[in-house]
């Protein structure tokens, strides 16, 4: 009696739920699992079992009346020890037995947990025995494996009506959902994109059948919710974000993003090869130094070659990376502004002065990254627009010589100030002759 009244209180906390869903769902499933059977456990003591386990294997159908609550028939084949009724040896029978059972699921078909409970009553036909009822009551939970297949396990307490047979039944397998939704006229489809809600993964965002209904904003291929990059077009592999410049390294990490480059540059391209990235490096075309921001230093002079204005040879900082004239050169170029000449009140060139503008040709060529300046100067006998006139010919007469001599004229420009410019007092001829003069300005720019 007082199992009846446990059985009483379970099936009608069962029914006492008001958890019926009004959602679409299947209404069929099946489900074939492999059978542990505890005759021992119940009663702490062997009377009808040598070993505490035996096997079995059950075949059930569900039909489900609404979305939580079904009923669930489940045909069950095992074997028992049983003893002998004339001796004290027991002999394996084979029992095969069906169950009639309520059963209630806490959750919806859609979710990948699903506990639930069941109560009923069942029979069994034990072999050269007869037939022997009881009641199973029990609990498990459905797995979701992918859509419509669970893995399912469960426990059942087995109350028997004939005494000192209650057992325990533990069983694990496979369940799958099948068949047609709960009204065949009935889809949900709560976000209209043409997937009932029971099939669509993302059913309140619109999505295509292909996704399972999930969006694909930006059209890569992965859905929204696990594209990292969900509005800009990108790879799979990259979890939907993009590599722009294709080299193997996402946008999101790549220092970059447009130019291709190696994993170990963090996506940058170094195209000289020298270790520092081409956007760091001042000289991204040549191999150089980290300390000179990738630039060479050819006569190792301490400046770079970007800025060296004698890159292939030693010079101080100072003059630009160039080596300093060298005295004897600097009192050439001083020889030269007085002894120089022309013929008188002309801008021809005297035979003594071919040897003097020679060895300037010669300190040009020593010193290539220079440039030199020619200015003309008179003294103030005369109109002193002729004298202008004049000191500008004379200057240009001898970068004419230079330039024939090899010079490049784009190194030399040439003035003349007249007798705007005097050194010496113009009253007397010795000051006079000291103002007759063409200076030889040598200098880097």
């Amino acid at each position: 009696m007082k199992k009846i009244k446990l059985l009483f209180l379970f099936t009608f906390s069962l029914f006492s739920t008001h958890l019926f869903s009004q959602s679409t769902f299947l209404k069929h499933s099946a489900s074939a699992k492999m059978l542990f059977v505890d005759y021992y456990t119940p009663y702490k003591k062997q009377l009808v079992l040598a070993e505490n386990l035996n096997y079995g294997f059950e075949a059930s159908y569900t039909f489900h009346f609404k979305e939580k609550l079904c009923l669930y028939l489940p045909l069950k084949f095992r074997s028992a020890n049983i003893p002998s009724e004339e001796d004290f040896t027991t002999n394996e029978k084979l029992i095969a037995g069906l169950d009639v059972n309520l059963k209630f699921q806490f959750f919806k078909q859609k979710n990948k947990l699903i506990p639930f409970v069941f109560a009923g009553a069942g029979s069994e036909i034990i072999e050269g025995k007869g037939v022997n009822f009881g009641v199973p009551t029990g609990l498990g939970l459905d797995i979701k494996i992918i859509h419509q297949l669970y893995l399912q396990v469960h426990s059942e307490y087995r109350i028997s009506f004939s005494d000192d047979r209650d057992n325990l039944i533990y069983g694990t397998g496979l369940k799958w959902y099948f068949g047609k939704t709960s009204n065949e006229n009935e889809f949900i489809d709560s976000d209209g994109d043409g997937l009932s809600d029971l099939e669509d993964e993302c059913p309140f965002e619109v999505g295509t059948v292909l996704l399972k209904g999930c969006p694909d904003s930006d059209l890569d291929g992965v859905i929204d919710k696990a594209d990292k990059c969900p509005n800009i077009a990108g790879l799979v592999e990259f979890e939907g974000c993009p590599d722009t410049d294709g080299d193997g390294i996402p946008d999101a990490n790549d220092e970059c993003p447009t130019e291709s480059g190696a994993v170990e540059n963090n996506g940058c391209p170094d195209a000289d090869g020298d270790g520092l990235i081409d956007k760091n490096d001042d000289c991204p075309e040549e191999v150089g130094l980290p300390e000179n921001k990738g630039c060479p230093d050819s006569d190792q002079d301490g400046l770079t070659d970007n800025v060296d204005r004698c890159p292939t040879e030693a010079g101080p900082i100072a003059n630009k990376g160039c080596p300093e004239l060298s005295q004897e050169d600097k009192e050439l170029l001083d020889f030269a502004v007085q002894n120089v000449r022309f013929e008188n009140g002309k801008a021809t060139l005297i035979s003594e002065s071919f040897l003097i503008l020679d060895k300037i040709v010669a300190v040009m060529k020593k010193y290539p990254a220079y440039k030199l300046t020619i200015a003309g100067h008179t003294d103030s006998v005369g109109n002193a627009s002729f004298n202008q006139i004049l000191s500008e010919h004379r200057a240009k007469a001898c970068l004419d010589y230079l330039a024939e001599k090899g010079i490049n004229p784009e190194r030399m420009d040439s003035r003349g100030y007249g007798e705007t410019q005097p050194i010496a007092s113009n009253k007397f001829a010795k000051g006079r002759d000291q103002n007759r003069r063409v200076e030889f300005n040598i200098y880097l720019e």
